[in-house]
C-alpha cells in the first residue's frame, strides 16, 4: 500500500515519515514483548512486522542526522507492507 501526505510540502512529508516510523517501532516492540508471536491486535495472524520505504534518495534525507525534508514533496509517497512470519 502506498500513502502520501494530504499536503505536498516538506513538513507534511517529514511528519508522515516520522509517524510511520514511530508506529512501526511500536509494533516491533510489541512483537518483542510477545516473543514475535502474532498475538497482538494490530497485526493480522501470519504477519510479524510492518515494513516501509520510500525513494532511496528521499529516505536518505529523512534518516539523515539532522533530518532533512524530502526534495520532491509533490511526488513523495511511503510504501507500506506487512512482513509474513
Amino acid at each position: 500500500m502506498d500513502i502520501a501526505p494530504s499536503a505536498a510540502n516538506g513538513a507534511s512529508c517529514t511528519a508522515l515519515w516520522n509517524s510511520v516510523t514511530a508506529r512501526a517501532d511500536e509494533l516491533d516492540q510489541d512483537a518483542d514483548a510477545v516473543c514475535g508471536s502474532p498475538a497482538w491486535g494490530e497485526i493480522p495472524l501470519g504477519f510479524r512486522a510492518l515494513a516501509f520505504r520510500t525513494d532511496a534518495a528521499e529516505q536518505a534525507r529523512l534518516t539523515a542526522d539532522p533530518q532533512q525534508a524530502p526534495a520532491n514533496p509533490a511526488t513523495f509517497a511511503i510504501h507500506i507492507n506487512l512482513v509474513p512470519v
